[in-house]
């Protein structure tokens, strides 16, 4: 009797049960049937972590719309590709990238695996223009020498007689020197010992502007025609020596010198940091340099103006004969002497 009754509870059941579709049936049972499109599992995300670092200030950006601070990481679909910038604050740079990146230019990192970057801000260090910095303050003592020294050399030169020789026919003088009986004495290298510059920044920076002022003063010569005393004479009569050519003061400027380059501002300074070496690649090093080239050239350039070359005398070997005869003839001559009227140094 109670057979009877489980056995009919069972057909009872089975009619009256909805059916179960083949395919849950066989899943639900572990198994898997052949051809069926299963959706694939969501991708794995990898985090990414970022960090800024050091004094100064900055953001992080990386996509989609993210920015570190204020939020510092976000989750990558494996195998994506991130492009990270830095941006610094006003008043602040960007020094460059750790853990995952690396130099200063944007990084573009493939997240298959979780990574990490770190962002280094620094500040910008600004000099109180009320108190110089140390490589200014050797600027300064350096230009005071070097303007002395300029004087004094100027002040000393003379025209040398070989710089004047010249040929019938030619139209510039043989290239010579612009000497001076002052030598430079080394009162830049000790100008600058005396503010505080190492010994290598205080001789190759007197040294430095020794070769860039003979740069010009060695490749002098005498353009012709031009100058008043320029000595070209006709013989003379009454002797064997040409009347001297008057003396006229000429600026500077009249000298030309294909050297001249060399006292401008970008060649000097440069010429100042090429002596000097790593030392001078810093910052502040470098303005203070190009602050003495400025002012230099600037007092040199002047001075080819204002500077006047005077009481050079002119002397050549004569041919006999008459001025105003029609067989007197031009001669070789020579000039030497002079003073430098020094202005604007």
């Amino acid at each position: 009797m109670a057979l009877a009754i489980v056995a009919i509870s069972q057909v009872w059941a089975e009619e009256t049960s909805p059916p179960v579709p083949a395919e849950t049936d066989v899943q639900s049972r572990g198994f898997s049937l052949p051809n069926i499109n299963v959706p694939p599992p969501p991708p794995s995300m990898q985090p990414l972590t970022v960090r800024t670092t050091g004094e100064g200030n900055g953001r992080v950006t990386f996509p989609p719309a993210n920015a570190c601070p204020p939020g510092c990481g976000a989750n990558y679909p494996k195998g994506t590709p991130v492009v990270i910038a830095a941006i610094p604050a006003p008043g602040s740079t960007f020094a460059g990238w750790g853990g995952d990146c690396r130099g200063t230019a944007p990084c573009t990192l493939t997240m298959d695996r979780a990574k990490t970057v770190e962002a280094k801000f620094n500040k910008i260090q600004v000099p109180n223009a009320a108190a110089p910095t140390q490589w200014m303050q050797w600027s300064l003592a350096a230009a005071g020498a070097a303007r002395q020294e300029a004087v004094k050399w100027l002040k000393g030169a003379t025209i040398d007689g070989a710089i004047c020789k010249i040929n019938l026919g030619q139209v510039y003088a043989t290239p010579g020197v612009l000497k001076s009986r002052y030598i430079f004495s080394g009162q830049i290298k000790q100008a600058l010992q005396q503010a505080g510059a190492p010994d290598n920044v205080a001789q190759n920076w007197d040294a430095a502007f020794t070769t860039s002022w003979d740069t010009w003063s060695t490749q002098v010569n005498i353009p012709y025609p031009g100058l008043p005393w320029y000595p070209t004479f006709l013989a003379w009569p009454a002797g064997t020596i040409a009347h001297p050519t008057p003396s006229v003061p000429s600026p500077l400027s009249a000298l030309v010198s294909p050297g001249m380059a060399a006292m401008s501002p970008p060649r000097l300074a440069g010429t100042i940091q090429t002596k000097i070496g790593t030392p001078a690649n810093q910052p502040d090093a470098k303005a203070a340099i190009s602050t003495f080239a400025n002012d230099l050239s600037a007092r040199f350039g002047l001075c080819m103006r204002d500077c006047l070359m005077t009481k050079v005398m002119g002397s050549g070997q004569a041919l006999m004969g008459d001025i105003g005869n029609p067989s007197a003839k031009p001669v070789m001559g020579n000039c030497s002497g002079g003073m430098i009227l020094v202005n604007g140094f």
